[in-house]
């Protein structure tokens, strides 16, 4: 996903629990705005992260324990969607 979307400077976590973190293309500055507009995004898609970190510009992804296959395909897909359609700013 972070070969397709510009913006993502880093992708991180281990199992379930990961991160993406936002910047400004090409200035590598924390872009907190596009993070807040993703998770609000996601959230009218039925999808609920959060933001976190001390620039307030990284996706907190932690699905429950229980989640099936087909949910965390949603998770991605849902992202990736909303991803292409969220522009910088």
């Amino acid at each position: 996903m972070a070969t397709r979307h510009d913006g993502i400077q880093d992708v991180r976590g281990c199992g379930l629990f990961f991160g993406l973190t936002f910047v400004h293309p090409g200035t590598g500055i924390p872009d907190a705005a596009r993070t807040r507009r993703v998770v609000n995004a996601m959230r009218e898609h039925g999808v609920l992260i959060s933001r976190i970190g001390p620039d307030d510009n990284v996706l907190k992804i932690r699905p429950p324990m229980v989640i099936q296959e087909d949910e965390a395909a949603l998770l991605i897909a849902t992202l990736d969607t909303v991803l292409a359609k969220v522009p910088h700013q």
